[in-house]
């Protein structure tokens, strides 16, 4: 979650830390589910080093496509 804030705000986009927390909890719950294991063991084993950088990343590159996509 740190990585995710700290490169939407390196970007210029605050965001509601509560709701993007939210979001990924419910997120990470489903895969727990279809994994049939514990949320923990989720981010455990299946979240690398740099995730939410790389997440961050991914929204931005999508909002900056919608912005262009409006544009014309």
């Amino acid at each position: 979650m740190e990585e995710f804030v700290a490169t939407m705000s390196h970007h210029g986009v605050m965001i509601d830390r509560q709701a993007v927390e939210e979001e990924i909890g419910e997120r990470i719950d489903a895969i727990a589910d279809r994994l049939r294991t514990h949320p923990q063991a989720v981010l455990r084993d299946h979240v690398s080093g740099g995730w939410g950088r790389r997440m961050a990343v991914s929204v931005l590159e999508q909002v900056r496509a919608e912005r262009l996509i409006e544009a014309a």
